[in-house]
């Protein structure tokens, strides 16, 4: 988990640097608001040290960029002008959709010149299409799901990702490649995780890898999770391919042990 948080880290900051570079500089401010997952259970939730990391790097990026810090935009002071500043408004989504799109709309009224993030595919989708309404451009970072590449839908949505199409063909075809030849999948029930276990059923088929089980469970939900690890024990597939949220990674790994 580690190492994906720093990577997540590293793409939030090349991410503004990247809107940045592409804002029409003879603004000489590119005003962006940036959605974090501060507090990942909801809106009543407490904050998270690692989603609280996510919030201090935009402030970084911003800071890096205008104060033209090599590290980050190692040519800033020859791509932009000197007198040329970021300014990000950074705010909670709470991983939740309806809070992501109340933080839209908001910005479409204030004129913002880009929207960068969210974190979640079920979050960034509804933020893009609110978003959209003022073709306001939104540049995610960590919204992997391949649903969000139907540029007929998201117009306005970009990314600086690769989408879950291209992971799990990968993750199958390394699978095939380990000789594992029958599979079974649990999903979170969201956007993310639908549209990697559409991405994962194609690839199997693709290489001949046989998916025999796809579950899916509910966000935090204990009872949803026991059920779907059940269903997985009882059908004697040995090895599980999970698209599963940090926050429930214990209690699928407890529910597991609990069923042998």
């Amino acid at each position: 988990m580690q190492g994906s948080q720093t990577m997540a880290v590293k793409a939030l900051c090349l991410t503004i640097a990247l809107v940045v570079l592409a804002t029409d500089c003879h603004a000489f401010v590119a005003d962006l608001g940036v959605l974090v997952p501060l507090r990942w259970q909801g809106a009543d939730g407490a904050a998270e040290s690692w989603a609280v990391r996510y919030a201090a790097v935009a402030a970084m990026a911003a800071h890096h960029i205008n104060h033209r810090v090599n590290s980050l935009v190692p040519k800033a002071q020859e791509l932009l002008p000197p007198d040329f500043k970021v300014v990000v408004d950074i705010r909670d989504s709470a991983a939740q959709p309806t809070v992501a799109v109340g933080h839209a709309v908001d910005w479409n009224e204030q004129g913002k010149h880009a929207i960068v993030g969210s974190y979640r595919s079920a979050v960034t989708g509804p933020t893009a299409l609110a978003a959209s309404i003022a073709g306001t451009p939104v540049i995610a970072w960590g919204a992997s799901a391949s649903s969000l590449s139907d540029r007929s839908t998201y117009p306005t949505l970009s990314r600086t990702n690769i989408h879950d199409g291209v992971t799990a063909d990968r993750t199958i075809r390394w699978i095939k490649a380990m000789g594992w030849t029958r599979i079974a999948m649990i999903a979170v029930d969201d956007a993310w995780g639908r549209a990697f276990m559409g991405d994962a059923t194609e690839a199997a088929a693709k290489v001949g890898v046989d998916l025999a089980l796809s579950l899916v469970y509910s966000l935090g939900d204990a009872a949803s999770i026991e059920d779907a690890v059940s269903r997985l024990a009882q059908s004697g597939v040995g090895i599980v391919l999970c698209t599963i949220f940090h926050s429930d990674l214990l209690s699928i790994a407890y529910a597991a042990d609990s069923h042998g």
